[in-house]
């Protein structure tokens, strides 16, 4: 059967699958977690503001207490952090970690934009 109907077989559906989903598939879950907690403690070390849901972090880029290149950074590894703790099948959300991660972007060019315009840009 051809066509936008047409259900893709078995090998065309194995080969469609991402290589790194593959692999993955191989590793036993425990395995994962491990290094997944372990990737996050790494980060967790020389950024501690990505743990948990960065409702006091936020708090600092809203009031302007945060260093631009800091918040920009913490923006990254909020990501991987977050990515890391989903993909190794740990517990977590996506919506309070958007948050920061917009919240840290936003205080960023805020105080990017004040370096540029400090008359234009309210403090």
């Amino acid at each position: 059967m051809q066509g936008p109907d047409r259900k893709p077989s078995r090998a065309e559906q194995k080969l469609c699958r991402p290589f790194l989903e593959r692999e993955l598939a191989l590793v036993q879950p425990r395995v994962l977690l491990a290094v997944g907690g372990l990737a996050i403690g790494l980060i967790a070390l020389m950024f501690p503001q990505v743990m948990g849901v960065g409702y006091d972090t936020i708090n600092n880029a809203l009031y302007g207490n945060m260093i631009w290149y800091i918040a920009l950074t913490l923006v990254f590894m909020k990501i991987l952090a977050t990515s890391f703790t989903i993909s190794s099948g740990g517990s977590g959300g996506v919506f309070a970690p958007s948050l920061m991660i917009g919240a840290m972007l936003g205080g960023a060019f805020g105080k990017i934009a004040y370096l540029y315009f400090p008359n234009i840009v309210s403090d």
